[in-house]
């Protein structure tokens, strides 16, 4: 059971979200927890200490490409952020999520699909702490 990390998905990015984009963050948040906890390491209980250290060290890097790389567009960095990561799989499958709804469905406005990369990556950062 992951308490904090169940909380985490439902109230992330606050009153950002519309009804379909916060029910998509959530969903897909227990889909990566499910999908990690099939993996041969056994997950820890996540604290909300842990969380807000994962939650803030990402925006920190979306601060550091900002600033430092403007031209870079949102895949661009996801590929910068996936070329020593960890959890490469997981992570493509968050990113091919969120980027494969048709516009004219609109459960995630394209403006809300970088925000919520970073709350799904706090959710496997979390999960795949050592």
């Amino acid at each position: 059971m992951q308490p904090y990390l169940c909380v985490y998905l439902l109230t992330a990015g606050g009153d950002g979200f519309n009804d379909d984009e916060r029910e998509f963050l959530h969903y897909f948040g227990i889909v990566v927890w499910k999908m990690m906890s099939k993996g041969t390491k056994s997950l820890m209980e996540i604290s909300a200490e842990t969380i807000e250290k994962f939650e803030k060290s990402n925006w920190d890097m979306v601060e550091y490409f900002a600033g430092e790389k403007k031209e870079i567009d949102f895949l661009a960095h996801v590929e910068l952020i996936m070329a020593k990561y960890n959890q490469k799989n997981v992570l493509k499958y968050v990113l091919e999520s969120l980027m494969e709804h048709d516009p004219d469905d609109a459960i995630i406005r394209d403006d809300k699909k970088g925000e919520m990369f970073i709350y799904l990556k706090t959710v496997v950062d979390c999960l795949d702490q050592v």
